[in-house]
């Protein structure tokens, strides 16, 4: 009996560590797939600018087609800047945007 309610302790702390792991787990480790996947397209779009000197119109330049569903989108800005976001986050409509002007990605709503 005593094993029993031992073992149901360990899993219930464990299971409990695990929730709040993933609740609390930086949005690096659970968006990392989308977060290679839109650092190799912020790399396609730095090397068009580097070739052309500036930046492209829309991602269609690499042959990725863009819709209001995503995954992945793209802004260039008129100060001579781009943005590259997607859906993810804590919140219900908060994503994930990479600005050129500072280089980084940050959680917008």
């Amino acid at each position: 009996m005593k094993r029993s309610r031992r073992l149901s302790f360990v899993l219930g702390i464990a299971l409990i560590s695990l929730l709040l792991l993933a609740w609390f787990a930086p949005n690096k480790w659970l968006y990392s797939r989308e977060f290679r996947t839109a650092n190799n397209i912020i790399e396609k779009i730095e090397g068009f600018r580097s070739r052309h000197g500036f930046y492209p119109e829309s991602l269609s330049a690499f042959g990725i087609e863009e819709s209001e569903e995503g995954p992945y989108h793209y802004e260039r800005i008129p100060d001579g800047s781009f943005q590259v976001w997607f859906g993810g986050g804590k919140g219900f409509f908060s994503c994930q945007t990479y600005d050129s002007k500072i280089g980084s990605w940050a959680e917008t709503d």
